[in-house]
């Protein structure tokens, strides 16, 4: 057993040493970005993708480009609602201003959002 796991030892370190050299030997990229080595989709058509409509396609087929919608937005200020009527009357003005910022916050850097817009288009 002992010479078996001398053998991945010396396995680990030969791959370890080898990451470590590939990354030396490349640029460094930006922080926060990754990236990728491999895409997601293959394609097996005679159709040729631009750029833009590749990068939309290897995000996958959960991703999601739909904006949430106006009946989603009222769902949820109505769960608000119910769930501020279960405190207790003396606190729920603050909560009720509190809920009301967070949710216009929220409603409003959705809105500014344009990605969604351009790979919409991309994808029609």
């Amino acid at each position: 057993m002992e010479t078996h796991y001398d053998t991945l030892n010396r396995k680990l370190d030969r791959l370890q040493e080898k990451q470590n050299k590939q990354k030396r030997a490349t640029p460094h990229t930006p922080q926060g970005r990754q990236q990728q080595t491999y895409p997601r989709t293959v394609n097996l058509t005679d159709i040729q993708f631009t750029k833009e409509e590749q990068s939309i396609l290897d995000l996958g087929l959960q991703y999601s480009l739909q904006k949430p919608s106006d009946s989603a937005w009222t769902t949820l200020a109505v769960e608000t609602e119910g769930a501020i009527r279960l405190l207790d009357n003396k606190i729920q003005d603050s909560f009720r201003i509190l809920a009301t910022k967070q949710l216009r916050k929220l409603h409003n850097t959705n809105q500014n959002n344009t990605t969604h817009k351009r790979q919409l288009y991309v994808l029609k």
